[in-house]
């Protein structure tokens, strides 16, 4: 999202920025509870001691809003895009994902050119980890 739908909306949505903002702000929300949810599994000493269904829960209602968020630009960008637009879109979607990182990383920029060098930093840090660790189902395709 931050890589392709989230510029694209920048530029199309002029009065209905706060649709973006609400995105944006929900999705680094869902991104630190995950992140919370991963240091808890890992047991990290930081987040080992809060009780499993309070992490859970959190994670449970920060997905609820953004994806509520989400939904509210989708439709707000689907009214704005025409057929090849929101093809076009979909591909580039498609294209981010295949080659996003595969961890949250809430506390690195996603946005601008310091987001673009994060985003393929993050990315090849985690393919290393994947690799590593022998994460099944995320192998980059050739």
């Amino acid at each position: 999202m931050q890589r392709a739908v989230y510029p694209a909306a920048s530029r199309r949505h002029g009065e209905n920025q706060h649709l973006l903002k609400e995105c944006r702000a929900r999705a680094r929300e869902t991104g630190w509870a995950l992140r919370l949810l991963e240091c808890h599994l890992a047991g990290e000493a930081a987040a080992v001691g809060r009780e499993p269904g309070t992490v859970q829960a959190h994670l449970g209602q920060c997905l609820d809003a953004y994806q509520s968020a989400e939904r509210a630009l989708v439709t707000g960008m689907e009214e704005r895009l025409t057929a090849s637009e929101s093809e076009q879109l979909a591909l580039g979607y498609r294209a981010a994902l295949a080659r996003a990182p595969t961890r949250p990383h809430p506390r690195g920029p996603h946005a601008g050119w310091p987001g673009q060098i994060a985003f393929r930093l993050h990315a090849f840090w985690d393919g290393v980890l994947d690799a590593i660790d022998s994460r099944p189902g995320v192998a980059r395709p050739e």
